[in-house]
């Protein structure tokens, strides 16, 4: 699900901006500077998603002239600091990652009002000032997750849910659901 996200984020940055009606889309012969901000190297998912925008720009490598990577490791404040220096490093779009779901807010709308295409991807940026958002659904995914969990337990066992990475619209679609009841996220 995850590998299949990366590809369809890739694949639709480059056909929103590229070959769709945007401002970007004007000169032909223009070669594009993107820049990305993402937590890193720091898991698969990551990994996969990055080997997917590389792919992406090498299948169009006549239309980009770099891509620039920011790595933010988790650590918000570094993250609005990437986003400002994107400002300084004139690029033609931005693609990015937020930490959270309300910090970059004010980055966003800065790198929007400076007329640069924004593409949010993985979470929600605490705005409205972008111009795609690429994100899967985590209260579905927790339910489909809570749901194997079940299956497989037969309706035995204890199950308990923890906090991963700040993340917890996962565990309420986990909370408290056994094979016997419904479940309904909070």
């Amino acid at each position: 699900m995850k590998k299949t996200l990366c590809a369809v984020l890739a694949f639709a940055m480059v056909l929103l901006f590229v070959f769709s009606g945007s401002s970007l889309a004007g000169d032909p012969g223009k070669k594009y500077t993107i820049g990305i901000s993402y937590q890193g190297p720091n898991n698969d998912w990551a990994i996969n998603c990055k080997t997917h925008f590389e792919m992406a720009f090498q299948n169009h490598a006549d239309q980009f002239e770099k891509a620039i990577y920011k790595e933010y490791g988790w650590d918000e404040m570094q993250q609005i600091a990437d986003l400002e220096d994107f400002l300084l490093t004139d690029i033609d779009i931005l693609i990015v990652a937020p930490n959270s779901d309300t910090g970059l807010a004010t980055s966003i709308e800065n790198v929007k009002a400076a007329d640069i295409p924004v593409v949010v991807y993985n979470a929600y940026p605490g705005t409205d000032m972008y111009d795609a958002l690429i994100k899967s659904d985590n209260v579905a995914d927790g339910r489909i997750n809570a749901q194997w969990i079940c299956d497989r337990l037969e309706g035995e066992g204890d199950t308990a849910a923890r906090k991963v990475n700040g993340n917890n619209r996962r565990l309420w679609c986990a909370h408290e659901r056994t094979p016997a009841q419904g479940y309904d996220a909070p």
